[in-house]
């Protein structure tokens, strides 16, 4: 864990996908910003919770996708298990918000600035991903959380702290059987009152 003196070393794990070119996903707290901003709508103006919605789509994810058994070169789902997984697809998440967050994750840092630009719109996102890949790019969000997810020793004390904060608070304090040491000011009698 850096101390306040030492500096963070930046590391962006992006992830390949192919759209009109080759362009590259990266999920970062700018990510989720405008992901939040682009969502706004006149009913809710603060935008849609990224993590709200990234979190349908990992349960999704996980209870869907990753169960699906892989398919030979050529070969096609069944219809019967199209229709479920793309019925538990739309329980999960809207097309919008898989093209919205994909958008999101499109964002480059050009010359050493630390303000991110886009240079595809997310109706270009939706033109190169059919209701197919969109699943493929279901996978592609959960992989990019993952890479992106801090580990253990950079959770490290921060971590800890907060555990024993939780625990510290859930027992009973100790009992005290003194008086609170020495006086340091005495107030003349109704001072308070």
């Amino acid at each position: 864990m850096a101390t306040p003196t030492q500096s963070i070393k930046l590391i962006e794990k992006r992830l390949p996908i192919v759209l009109d070119r080759l362009r590259y996903l990266l999920f970062d707290l700018n990510t989720m910003i405008a992901y939040e901003e682009k969502t706004c709508t006149p009913t809710r103006p603060e935008g849609k919770f990224y993590w709200e919605v990234v979190l349908r789509l990992l349960e999704f994810h996980d209870n869907e996708l990753a169960k699906l058994p892989p398919l030979q070169e050529g070969e096609k789902r069944p219809t019967e298990e199209l229709k479920k997984l793309f019925e538990a697809y739309g329980k999960a998440v809207g097309a919008a918000d898989v093209r919205m967050l994909i958008w999101a994750a499109l964002h480059e840092y050009e010359d050493g600035s630390d303000e991110p630009h886009w240079d595809i719109t997310p109706a270009t996102v939706g033109r190169y991903l059919t209701p197919a890949q969109s699943l493929g790019a279901v996978s592609l969000i959960v992989k990019g959380h993952q890479l992106n997810a801090p580990t253990k020793e950079e959770l490290g004390e921060a971590l800890g702290a907060a555990v024993q904060t939780m625990k510290s608070a859930s027992t009973t304090p100790p009992e005290v059987k003194t008086a609170g040491g020495q006086k340091s000011i005495e107030l003349p009698a109704g001072a308070l009152s």
